[in-house]
């Protein structure tokens, strides 16, 4: 009898095993915190105005002439790239003549500052510096 009690418990040893591990808690994200959504008719908020008011308008800093210090007119804006967790950089076409035989290169866009007179300056630049900085060109992935 001693051995089929032993090969019993034997057998019923997985079972037990199984039974005793605890599942793994049910862990739910977090709530991601959305920022509220304007609704049509609805004036946005003092806060949200004033964030706009200090902000960048994208559309006014494309197709600007970027200039040095010396006021010398070193480049154009052609296109601004958010990156996906970088740092927005501005594509400024520069050299040639008229936009013929210019290249494109890419520069911090918090590299420009507003200058006086209402023009884009980057500072430290020159026609010659651009012109060292390598080439950019777009991939199918930044043509999106």
């Amino acid at each position: 009898m001693r051995p089929i009690t032993l090969s019993l418990a034997l057998l019923a040893l997985p079972a037990v095993a199984i039974a005793q591990i605890t599942p793994p808690a049910i862990v739910t994200p977090p709530t991601a915190t959305v920022a509220p959504t304007l609704q049509p008719g609805t004036p946005p908020s003092a806060a949200t105005e004033a964030a706009l008011r200090g902000g960048l308008r994208i559309s006014k800093i494309i197709g600007s002439n970027v200039h040095n210090e010396a006021d010398e007119d070193i480049g154009k804006v052609e296109e601004i790239i958010l990156p996906t967790g970088g740092a927005p950089t501005a594509i400024l076409a520069v050299g040639g003549f008229l936009g013929i035989g210019s290249h494109y290169v890419a520069v911090p866009l918090s590299s420009l500052r507003m200058g006086p007179r209402d023009r884009w300056v980057m500072l430290g630049a020159t026609k010659e510096y651009l012109r060292t900085l390598p080439p950019f060109t777009y991939t199918a992935a930044a043509q999106r």
